[in-house]
């Protein structure tokens, strides 16, 4: 019998990392993809790294209101991530990239297998995390560098454990096996500090354990213990000399005090990977019930045994606290923190009976397994037309719009922040961008803001918005109609009321507008579009997203609010009127739904 439930282990193993490889493999989607992808290529044709910026024509040297060379650093900081991704994608496509991420991923949450093994969780236990562990991870992993900084976060939390095993148990510090885990160590802090800036992480994780066990040493010397100081001082000696070895990257130790100096104020404000977490709850509830689980398992375990081991509870500290801080680092927190609830909730529950009845156990973790990934199917999270996804998700960028500018002559452009990166790929090197993902400089960014804005301050007898236009020599716009990837539906109603400017091009996901002036009138003439198209897809786009399931109730509102005014504009106003009462059906009490009621003349029938 126990080769029977030896076989059902092992399917149930095998079946889960499936699921989860198909989970996670999903079509390309992250902005920021793009602009590594296009760097990788820069690098492989050219032989060397990138001196100053390539793709951008605004980019400045020095940025005003950042005191280091950012530039530099954001240019060669994930150079070989960057070769990695083209190379892949170079071989395999996007497929590949797919592949690759989903891979990434997997093996990340895979860690936690041996990590939890070694404190003889059962798994019961495991197993169920790692599903939840790539349910929660899952919405914060595009492909870009930063996935090689989740895997190699887990991969030092494990070679730590290890390496602490003699320290905390008084075991022969000079095993072969031993030694192996230190040699990893020594590979992987370099490797990861050319990978991505997370390697920063790596080195707070390895001083934590580094400070909590010389802690615990001086601890038993106080209680006069016998304690050999030698595996402290190997250990010492391997952690040190890792990070001493992260200095080997291009920007040097530069590379460790610039992330510190660095204060990125002006992107606090407006990029959402900087928003404080508890500001952005409604899509983060997972990581919220993780983190009050494993603050509540830490909690009983001091009130039960009165005692916790240091590392863990430094651990855990300083990775709730970054989470909190920043939602860009909660997929580090997932990573710790799922090591660590799986600690203490098996201290906590104790499951001695799977112990004696492995049979059981394996029965046990295929029903949890199976409930948790149904569950998933139930609550939408998963859903079979979303797995072994190996495209790209093209309603994301500016396909169309992409190959229409190619048609043009080369002139200077302005471009959603968003879709800067995606527009390097596509157009590099016959246009650069005004602004992309990489986020260079704040100066840019501010003056990228007061645009899409449209801020009306005279400046130069111009209002501000022009000027800075004016000042780049800009000869073509491209912008969304309306599109979650992308702002500025006030600059493109300012564009379509404007003499100065005209449109040429319009689809479902971007519009192209024009200079209006004599070199252009060839152009114009060929292409040129009623404005009145630009309020007809902005509806369309508008409705579209308003009536989408998935849509938050606030963000239905909004999109209602908006495909209103721009049939109102149309004079479609039994639309508008239509679309408003479905506005008011969800939210009777919004200001700007009520607005509109008393524009419209409406106050007694939504009485």
């Amino acid at each position: 019998m126990k080769g029977i439930y030896r076989v059902i282990f092992i399917i149930t193993i095998v079946a889960l990392f499936v699921f989860i490889i198909g989970y996670l493999m999903v079509d390309v989607w992250d902005p920021d993809f793009w602009w590594h992808l296009a760097t990788g290529k820069w690098i492989v044709e050219h032989g060397r790294l990138p001196d100053q910026d390539p793709f951008s024509f605004a980019t400045l040297q020095k940025d005003p209101y950042t005191p280091i060379n950012r530039v530099k650093l954001i240019l060669t900081q994930y150079w070989l991530a960057q070769i990695l991704l083209y190379k892949i994608y170079s071989l395999y496509g996007f497929a590949g990239v797919s592949v690759m991420r989903a891979m990434i991923l997997t093996l990340t949450v895979a860690i936690l297998f041996p990590l939890l093994r070694l404190y003889r969780v059962s798994t019961t236990i495991i197993l169920p995390l790692i599903i939840v562990s790539a349910y929660l991870l899952k919405p914060f992993a595009g492909e870009r560098p930063q996935l090689f900084s989740f895997l190699f976060a887990g991969i030092v939390i494990y070679l730590m454990e290890k390496m602490s095993r003699p320290l905390m148990s008084d075991k022969d510090s000079r095993s072969s096996r031993l030694k192996i885990y230190h040699l990893l160590l020594l590979l992987c802090m370099p490797l990861w500090a050319n990978l991505h800036g997370g390697f920063i992480y790596g080195i707070v994780v390895i001083a934590i354990y580094l400070v909590s066990h010389w802690l615990s040493l001086f601890i038993r010397k106080r209680r006069l213990e016998t304690v050999d100081i030698r595996p402290y001082v190997k250990f010492t000696t391997t952690t040190s000399l890792a990070v001493l070895l992260t200095l080997l990257n291009p920007n040097t130790y530069y590379s460790l005090i610039n992330h510190f100096r660095y204060k990125p104020f002006i992107y606090l404000m407006y990029v959402q990977e900087f928003t404080p977490t508890f500001k952005l709850f409604h899509t983060n509830k997972g990581y919220f019930a993780m983190l009050v689980l494993l603050t509540l398992l830490i909690f009983v375990e001091l009130v039960r045994t009165r005692r916790i081991n240091i590392s863990h509870l430094l651990l855990f500290i300083f990775n709730a606290f970054i989470s909190l801080l920043a939602v860009r680092f909660v997929p580090l927190f997932l990573v710790s923190g799922s090591f660590l609830i799986g600690v203490y909730l098996n201290k906590l529950i104790k499951l001695k009976i799977f112990e004696k009845n492995k049979g059981l156990e394996a029965i046990a973790t295929l029903l949890i397994c199976m409930c948790i990934i149904g569950a998933g199917f139930l609550t939408g999270r998963v859903s079979v037309d979303k797995l072994y996804l190996t495209g790209v998700e093209y309603t994301l960028y500016p396909y169309a719009a992409a190959d229409f500018l190619k048609t043009l002559p080369p002139r200077r452009i302005f471009n959603p922040y968003t879709w800067g990166g995606y527009l390097i790929w596509r157009l590099y090197p016959q246009y650069k961008v005004f602004i992309d993902g990489r986020g260079l400089n704040q100066e840019i960014f501010l003056q990228y803001m007061e645009v899409v804005r449209v801020n009306q301050t005279e400046f130069g007898g111009l209002p501000k918005w022009k000027a800075i236009l004016n000042s780049y020599g800009i000869d073509y716009i491209i912008i969304a109609p309306y599109h979650e990837y992308s702002m500025g539906l006030a600059l493109t109603y300012a564009l379509v009321d404007d003499q100065d400017w005209q449109l040429i091009f319009a689809d479902d996901f971007a519009l192209v507008f024009v200079r209006n002036t004599k070199e252009f009138k060839p152009l114009i003439k060929k292409y040129s579009l009623p404005g009145d198209i630009v309020y007809a897809v902005t509806a369309q786009q508008a409705l579209k997203k308003a009536y989408t399931k998935t849509t938050p109730k606030k963000k239905k509102v909004a999109a209602f609010v908006t495909a209103i005014d721009a049939l109102v504009r149309i004079n479609k106003l039994e639309d508008a009127k239509y679309a408003l009462y479905r506005a008011y059906e969800i939210a009777p009490d919004d200001k700007a739904v009520w607005e509109w009621i008393k524009a419209l003349g409406l106050e007694e029938e939504f009485k």
